[in-house]
């Protein structure tokens, strides 16, 4: 079975009228935490700043930039470095210790009510992808990144609901009318929860992410230490198209996965019964690090309010990848980052962004704390 098509319960957050905006309805702000750890950029942390300076730049005219740092010297630096190229305007800082960079995985998700602009924020759990990592000690303060979804929902005044459900935010792709794609790989992994069936966890984002159809890939990348998220494989550009990795050589380690994607993608429907509409997005030529296949992909890119942020990998397939996304987003400009010596981290531009959609709190309307936690 490819999907389910389910009600919410009565006292979920669904049921209350909340639901996940799509990432290219309008942000309050863009969540980012400054690159800091040796333990995901190894040698390469000065590079993965200009990166996210980059970032910064393609995005900080059309939304806020919520930039989590470690300590009040951290931001004093990072001030400075933004203060010379006149990006401190729309920079909002919160001062709160990480482990790691990937607050899409581990900060809070934010859902809207459509009529009373309120917003909630799910605090999921977050165990280390599945438990990785924790055996080599690499992320060892868990405790600090499950502390962000509740910072982040003070920073609003917003209520939070916390589960005790894992789950990674680069797992999930809605198109905000009641659509989610996830994977097997990732959601039915046993290092996530295993007490729980595939319905039990189909209702479940259904109840409290306001979602009616949840549509299931297959595998992920080869060598994803995600399990399979999804920002890497597929992603919706409107309410009924979705961007779909693909790669052609059938020789490549990820031909037959994309392949079966591809499949279960052309059999699915939205919550009419009329099928989605699939655009094929061309794979980036392989990248290695000391000989090791990275789970590289140009699915990874951010929709932003002023821009589209794309990770390149130095090579003519940035120039195809980009047109595609143009094509997508004809209003908005598709900025290309050079990401491959950073692909290292094991995630890219989605992967590091949790976007906040406009709404009571969300746009001031309540009150905005920008003075850190």
């Amino acid at each position: 079975m490819q999907s389910e098509l389910l009600s919410p319960i009565r006292w979920s957050p669904a049921a209350s009228g909340f639901s996940m905006p799509a990432e290219w309805e309008p942000h309050e702000g863009t969540w980012l935490v400054w690159p800091h750890s040796t333990e995901t950029w190894k040698n390469r942390i000065e590079a993965a700043q200009t990166a996210i300076i980059h970032f910064i730049q393609a995005l900080h005219l059309g939304e806020r930039i919520h930039l989590v740092v470690s300590d009040v010297e951290a931001q004093h630096s990072v001030k400075a470095q933004l203060a010379l190229l006149g990006l401190l305007g729309n920079v909002v800082f919160h001062i709160a210790p990480t482990d790691c960079e990937w607050i899409r995985d581990f900060g809070g998700i934010f859902l809207r009510h459509p009529e009373t602009d309120e917003v909630v924020v799910i605090d999921w759990a977050f165990n280390n992808w599945g438990g990785k990592f924790m055996e080599q000690d690499a992320y060892p303060h868990l405790e600090w990144q499950n502390d962000i979804p509740r910072c982040m929902a003070d920073t609003y005044h917003a209520e939070r609901i916390p589960l005790d459900f894992i789950l990674e935010g680069g797992s999930l792709e809605v198109n905000g009318k009641g659509l989610l794609l996830t994977s097997e790989d990732c959601l039915l992994n046993p290092n996530r929860n295993p007490k729980y069936t595939r319905p039990e966890i189909t209702q479940l984002l259904c109840d409290y992410l306001g979602i009616r159809k949840v549509l299931w890939l297959g595998k992920g990348l080869h060598n994803d230490e995600t399990d399979g998220h999804i920002d890497n494989l597929a992603r919706f550009v409107n309410e009924n198209t979705v961007l779909t990795a693909v790669e052609p050589d059938p020789q490549d380690v990820n031909h037959d996965v994309l392949q079966d994607n591809l499949k279960r993608l052309k059999h699915m429907t939205d919550l009419t019964g009329n099928p989605l509409r699939i655009i094929e997005l061309v794979m980036p030529d392989p990248v290695f690090e000391d000989s090791e296949r990275m789970a590289a992909s140009y699915a990874n890119f951010y929709i932003g309010n002023a821009a589209i942020v794309m990770p390149g990998y130095g090579t003519p397939k940035d120039d195809i990848a980009k047109h595609t996304l143009q094509t997508c987003f004809p209003d908005r400009p598709v900025v290309v980052v050079p990401y491959q010596d950073l692909i290292i981290g094991g995630g890219s531009f989605h992967c590091l962004t949790q976007q906040v959609p406009i709404g009571m709190g969300a746009a001031g309307k309540s009150g905005l704390a920008i003075a850190g936690w």
